[in-house]
Protein backbone atom coordinates (compact mmCIF):
# COMPACT_ATOMS: atom_id res chain seq x y z
CA UNK A 1 0.00 0.00 0.00
CA UNK A 2 2.71 1.84 0.90
CA UNK A 3 4.74 1.66 -2.13
CA UNK A 4 1.65 1.60 -4.59
CA UNK A 5 0.98 5.68 -2.92
CA UNK A 6 4.38 6.31 -3.16
CA UNK A 7 5.05 5.64 -6.71
CA UNK A 8 1.63 7.69 -7.52
CA UNK A 9 2.71 10.63 -5.18
CA UNK A 10 6.18 10.62 -6.64
CA UNK A 11 4.30 10.82 -10.04
CA UNK A 12 2.39 13.72 -9.18
CA UNK A 13 5.32 15.57 -7.61
CA UNK A 14 7.22 15.06 -10.69
CA UNK A 15 5.07 16.87 -12.90
CA UNK A 16 5.80 20.38 -11.69
CA UNK A 17 8.94 22.11 -10.25
CA UNK A 18 9.55 22.72 -6.88
CA UNK A 19 11.95 24.58 -4.44
CA UNK A 20 10.84 22.10 -1.42
CA UNK A 21 8.86 19.22 -0.96
CA UNK A 22 7.98 18.06 2.54
CA UNK A 23 6.63 14.79 3.02
CA UNK A 24 5.74 12.24 5.45
CA UNK A 25 8.00 9.06 7.18
CA UNK A 26 7.00 6.19 5.56
CA UNK A 27 5.25 7.65 2.91
CA UNK A 28 7.92 9.60 1.12
CA UNK A 29 11.07 7.17 -0.80
CA UNK A 30 9.62 7.51 -4.36
CA UNK A 31 8.66 10.96 -3.74
CA UNK A 32 12.50 11.65 -2.77
CA UNK A 33 14.33 9.25 -5.37
CA UNK A 34 12.40 10.62 -8.15
CA UNK A 35 13.55 14.02 -7.68
CA UNK A 36 16.32 13.90 -5.72
CA UNK A 37 19.01 16.77 -7.44
CA UNK A 38 15.81 18.58 -8.02
CA UNK A 39 14.51 19.89 -5.34
CA UNK A 40 15.48 20.18 -1.44
CA UNK A 41 13.71 17.50 0.58
CA UNK A 42 12.09 18.61 3.94
CA UNK A 43 11.54 14.98 5.68
CA UNK A 44 8.55 14.66 8.86
CA UNK A 45 9.05 12.05 10.97
CA UNK A 46 5.83 13.22 13.75
CA UNK A 47 7.40 10.54 16.10
CA UNK A 48 10.91 9.53 17.90
CA UNK A 49 13.35 7.64 15.63
CA UNK A 50 11.46 4.44 13.90
CA UNK A 51 13.51 2.51 15.88
CA UNK A 52 13.35 3.71 19.45
CA UNK A 53 10.01 3.71 18.65
CA UNK A 54 9.74 0.41 17.68
CA UNK A 55 11.77 -0.59 20.78
CA UNK A 56 9.80 1.64 23.46
CA UNK A 57 6.79 -0.13 21.79
CA UNK A 58 8.25 -3.41 22.37
CA UNK A 59 9.38 -3.02 25.49
CA UNK A 60 5.71 -1.94 26.69
CA UNK A 61 4.64 -5.06 25.02
CA UNK A 62 6.36 -7.34 27.16
CA UNK A 63 5.24 -5.43 30.11
CA UNK A 64 2.17 -5.64 30.15
CA UNK A 65 1.32 -8.72 28.03
CA UNK A 66 -0.55 -7.03 25.61
CA UNK A 67 0.36 -7.46 21.80
CA UNK A 68 0.89 -3.54 20.58
CA UNK A 69 0.98 -2.35 17.10
CA UNK A 70 4.32 -1.13 16.33
CA UNK A 71 6.90 -0.71 12.91
CA UNK A 72 7.13 -3.81 11.40
CA UNK A 73 10.98 -4.23 10.36
CA UNK A 74 10.16 -3.76 6.83
CA UNK A 75 8.90 -0.11 7.67
CA UNK A 76 11.81 0.36 10.13
CA UNK A 77 14.13 0.32 7.32
CA UNK A 78 11.70 2.07 4.60
CA UNK A 79 12.13 4.78 6.77
CA UNK A 80 15.91 4.48 7.96
CA UNK A 81 16.22 4.84 3.68
CA UNK A 82 14.23 7.97 3.54
CA UNK A 83 16.28 9.45 6.72
CA UNK A 84 19.54 9.02 4.54
CA UNK A 85 18.12 10.05 1.18
CA UNK A 86 16.61 13.34 2.76
CA UNK A 87 18.52 16.40 2.80
CA UNK A 88 16.75 17.35 6.14
CA UNK A 89 14.67 15.12 8.65
CA UNK A 90 12.14 17.69 10.61
CA UNK A 91 11.28 16.57 14.41
CA UNK A 92 9.39 18.58 16.40
CA UNK A 93 10.67 17.95 20.21
CA UNK A 94 14.06 17.28 22.16
CA UNK A 95 13.19 13.63 22.78
CA UNK A 96 12.38 13.34 19.07
CA UNK A 97 15.52 14.86 18.03
CA UNK A 98 17.61 12.94 20.59
CA UNK A 99 16.93 9.76 19.53
CA UNK A 100 17.69 10.42 15.86
CA UNK A 101 21.07 11.40 17.26
CA UNK A 102 21.36 8.07 19.35
CA UNK A 103 20.49 6.29 16.05
CA UNK A 104 23.00 7.70 14.19
CA UNK A 105 21.12 10.51 12.00
CA UNK A 106 23.73 13.25 11.49
CA UNK A 107 22.56 16.03 13.51
CA UNK A 108 23.25 18.73 10.46
CA UNK A 109 20.44 16.90 8.91
CA UNK A 110 18.09 17.66 12.12
CA UNK A 111 15.89 20.57 11.85
CA UNK A 112 13.81 21.12 14.63
CA UNK A 113 10.20 22.56 14.71
CA UNK A 114 7.80 22.96 17.60
CA UNK A 115 4.31 23.10 17.16
CA UNK A 116 1.42 24.99 18.23
CA UNK A 117 -2.17 25.63 19.25
CA UNK A 118 -5.16 27.10 18.47
CA UNK A 119 -4.97 29.76 20.88
CA UNK A 120 -8.79 31.65 19.88
CA UNK A 121 -9.91 28.29 20.48
CA UNK A 122 -8.13 27.23 24.02
CA UNK A 123 -6.98 30.02 25.47
CA UNK A 124 -7.74 30.21 29.23
CA UNK A 125 -10.71 33.31 30.07
CA UNK A 126 -10.40 34.54 33.73
CA UNK A 127 -13.45 33.08 34.52
CA UNK A 128 -11.91 29.83 33.79
CA UNK A 129 -8.99 30.10 36.01
CA UNK A 130 -11.12 31.55 39.09
CA UNK A 131 -13.32 28.89 39.05
CA UNK A 132 -10.45 26.36 38.69
CA UNK A 133 -8.91 27.75 42.11
CA UNK A 134 -12.30 27.81 43.76
CA UNK A 135 -12.49 24.09 43.00
CA UNK A 136 -8.94 23.56 43.89
CA UNK A 137 -9.19 25.68 47.32
CA UNK A 138 -12.62 23.99 47.89
CA UNK A 139 -11.18 20.81 48.98
CA UNK A 140 -13.28 19.03 46.73
CA UNK A 141 -11.45 16.00 45.20
CA UNK A 142 -9.23 17.16 42.32
CA UNK A 143 -10.57 16.83 38.60
CA UNK A 144 -7.48 14.93 36.87
CA UNK A 145 -7.56 15.38 32.66
CA UNK A 146 -6.26 13.00 30.12
CA UNK A 147 -6.81 13.40 26.21
CA UNK A 148 -6.35 11.65 23.51
CA UNK A 149 -5.84 7.75 22.12
CA UNK A 150 -6.43 5.84 25.02
CA UNK A 151 -3.56 2.92 24.71
CA UNK A 152 -0.86 1.10 25.97
CA UNK A 153 1.77 3.51 24.26
CA UNK A 154 -0.07 7.04 26.02
CA UNK A 155 0.72 5.10 29.44
CA UNK A 156 -2.98 3.24 29.99
CA UNK A 157 -0.47 0.82 31.94
CA UNK A 158 0.76 3.40 34.47
CA UNK A 159 -2.32 5.03 34.37
CA UNK A 160 -4.14 2.33 35.90
CA UNK A 161 -1.73 1.89 38.73
CA UNK A 162 -1.92 5.64 39.27
CA UNK A 163 -5.78 5.36 39.52
CA UNK A 164 -6.05 2.55 41.54
CA UNK A 165 -3.78 3.75 44.07
CA UNK A 166 -5.61 7.18 43.94
CA UNK A 167 -9.41 6.08 44.22
CA UNK A 168 -11.33 7.56 47.14
CA UNK A 169 -9.08 10.90 46.47
CA UNK A 170 -9.29 12.23 43.05
CA UNK A 171 -11.20 12.06 40.07
CA UNK A 172 -9.98 10.88 36.49
CA UNK A 173 -11.62 11.36 32.93
CA UNK A 174 -9.88 10.23 29.76
CA UNK A 175 -11.16 11.75 26.66
CA UNK A 176 -10.47 9.98 23.64
CA UNK A 177 -11.03 6.76 21.23
CA UNK A 178 -10.16 3.56 23.10
CA UNK A 179 -7.91 1.40 21.07
CA UNK A 180 -8.88 -2.46 20.38
CA UNK A 181 -5.93 -3.49 22.45
CA UNK A 182 -7.19 -1.28 25.02
CA UNK A 183 -10.94 -2.29 25.37
CA UNK A 184 -10.69 -5.16 27.59
CA UNK A 185 -8.16 -3.74 29.89
CA UNK A 186 -10.48 -0.54 30.62
CA UNK A 187 -13.07 -2.69 32.30
CA UNK A 188 -10.67 -3.48 34.66
CA UNK A 189 -10.74 0.20 35.78
CA UNK A 190 -11.72 2.11 39.15
CA UNK A 191 -14.53 3.57 39.98
CA UNK A 192 -13.01 7.08 40.07
CA UNK A 193 -11.94 6.85 36.64
CA UNK A 194 -14.60 7.89 33.98
CA UNK A 195 -13.30 7.38 29.97
CA UNK A 196 -15.26 9.41 27.85
CA UNK A 197 -15.70 8.96 24.09
CA UNK A 198 -13.66 10.93 21.51
CA UNK A 199 -15.36 14.23 20.95
CA UNK A 200 -14.93 16.94 18.17
CA UNK A 201 -12.34 19.35 18.98
CA UNK A 202 -14.51 22.47 19.49
CA UNK A 203 -15.78 20.30 23.08
CA UNK A 204 -12.41 19.71 24.07
CA UNK A 205 -12.17 23.48 25.57
CA UNK A 206 -14.68 23.53 27.85
CA UNK A 207 -13.51 19.92 29.16
CA UNK A 208 -10.65 21.62 30.20
CA UNK A 209 -11.91 24.29 31.66
CA UNK A 210 -13.79 21.69 34.44
CA UNK A 211 -10.19 19.93 34.97
CA UNK A 212 -7.66 20.83 37.86
CA UNK A 213 -4.61 19.00 36.02
CA UNK A 214 -3.56 17.39 33.24
CA UNK A 215 -2.08 14.01 33.18
CA UNK A 216 -0.66 12.11 30.29
CA UNK A 217 1.85 9.14 31.07
CA UNK A 218 2.84 8.65 27.92
CA UNK A 219 5.40 6.24 26.99
CA UNK A 220 6.44 7.60 23.53
CA UNK A 221 5.30 10.68 21.41
CA UNK A 222 6.15 13.35 19.64
CA UNK A 223 4.47 16.45 19.77
CA UNK A 224 1.46 15.62 21.81
CA UNK A 225 -0.67 18.55 21.13
CA UNK A 226 -2.87 17.53 23.80
CA UNK A 227 -0.32 19.25 25.98
CA UNK A 228 -0.01 22.24 24.34
CA UNK A 229 -3.98 22.68 24.79
CA UNK A 230 -3.86 21.79 28.37
CA UNK A 231 -1.13 24.46 28.98
CA UNK A 232 -3.37 26.93 26.98
CA UNK A 233 -5.81 26.26 29.47
CA UNK A 234 -4.17 27.42 32.57
CA UNK A 235 -4.02 23.69 33.75
CA UNK A 236 -0.88 22.31 35.45
CA UNK A 237 0.81 19.47 33.50
CA UNK A 238 2.18 16.08 34.57
CA UNK A 239 3.18 14.20 32.14
CA UNK A 240 6.89 12.33 31.17
CA UNK A 241 10.21 13.05 29.55
CA UNK A 242 9.37 10.72 26.22
CA UNK A 243 7.62 13.50 24.62
CA UNK A 244 7.82 17.89 24.02
CA UNK A 245 7.04 17.63 28.05
CA UNK A 246 11.22 18.75 28.56
CA UNK A 247 10.26 21.58 25.93
CA UNK A 248 7.42 23.40 27.57
CA UNK A 249 7.27 22.39 31.24
CA UNK A 250 8.92 24.54 33.50
CA UNK A 251 9.81 22.03 36.73
CA UNK A 252 7.63 23.61 39.38
CA UNK A 253 6.14 26.18 37.73
CA UNK A 254 3.73 25.13 35.13
CA UNK A 255 4.04 21.42 35.83
CA UNK A 256 6.47 18.34 36.26
CA UNK A 257 8.30 15.79 33.93
CA UNK A 258 8.33 13.00 35.64
CA UNK A 259 10.37 9.00 34.00
CA UNK A 260 8.29 6.71 31.92
CA UNK A 261 7.29 3.82 33.76
CA UNK A 262 7.31 4.74 37.08
CA UNK A 263 3.42 5.40 38.07
CA UNK A 264 4.59 5.35 41.97
CA UNK A 265 6.59 9.06 40.93
CA UNK A 266 3.01 10.28 39.52
CA UNK A 267 1.22 8.77 42.74
CA UNK A 268 3.38 10.85 44.56
CA UNK A 269 2.89 14.07 42.92
CA UNK A 270 -0.69 14.11 42.43
CA UNK A 271 -0.81 13.46 46.45
CA UNK A 272 1.34 16.56 46.74
CA UNK A 273 -0.88 18.28 44.40
CA UNK A 274 -4.05 17.53 47.02
CA UNK A 275 -1.90 17.96 49.92
CA UNK A 276 -0.19 21.59 48.48
CA UNK A 277 -3.88 23.45 47.29
CA UNK A 278 -2.59 27.01 47.93
CA UNK A 279 0.82 26.07 45.88
CA UNK A 280 -1.23 24.13 43.05
CA UNK A 281 -3.67 27.46 42.96
CA UNK A 282 -0.33 29.42 43.03
CA UNK A 283 1.24 27.68 39.68
CA UNK A 284 -2.38 28.09 38.01
CA UNK A 285 -2.18 31.57 38.21
CA UNK A 286 1.82 31.93 37.07
CA UNK A 287 0.30 30.03 34.43
CA UNK A 288 -1.75 32.70 33.34
CA UNK A 289 0.56 35.43 33.90
CA UNK A 290 3.94 33.68 32.11
CA UNK A 291 2.19 31.85 29.02
CA UNK A 292 3.55 32.49 25.48
CA UNK A 293 1.19 31.37 23.02
CA UNK A 294 2.36 29.82 20.12
CA UNK A 295 -0.48 29.95 17.36
CA UNK A 296 -0.11 27.95 13.82
CA UNK A 297 0.67 31.29 12.50
CA UNK A 298 4.32 30.84 14.38
CA UNK A 299 4.77 27.79 13.33
CA UNK A 300 4.10 28.38 9.64
CA UNK A 301 6.39 31.21 9.54
CA UNK A 302 9.29 29.27 11.36
CA UNK A 303 8.45 26.44 8.61
CA UNK A 304 8.93 28.91 6.07
CA UNK A 305 12.38 29.65 7.35
CA UNK A 306 13.53 26.35 7.45
CA UNK A 307 12.53 26.09 3.36
CA UNK A 308 14.71 29.53 2.79
CA UNK A 309 17.09 28.70 5.07
CA UNK A 310 17.46 24.86 2.89
CA UNK A 311 17.21 26.33 -0.15
CA UNK A 312 20.21 28.77 0.57
CA UNK A 313 22.21 25.84 1.53
CA UNK A 314 24.82 24.00 -0.66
Amino acid sequence: MLTTFGKWAAKQVGRQSWDVVHPFSGMAEEVIRATRGKTKHLLERASSHIRTQEELLRQESVRTGVELEKPTPWIVQREEREYALTDYVVITSRFCLESCLRQGVPADKLLVLPLGVDTRMFLSSEEIVEKRCQRILSGAPLTVLTTGSVSFRKGLYDFATITRALEGKMRFRWIGGVMPEAKSFITQMPSCVDFVPSQPVSALPQMYAEADLFLLPTIEDGYPLVLMQAKANSLPLLTTTNCSGPDIIHEGQNGWVLPIRSPETFISRLLWCDSHRAELVQMVRSIVRTYRPRDWSEVAADFESLCTAAMAAV
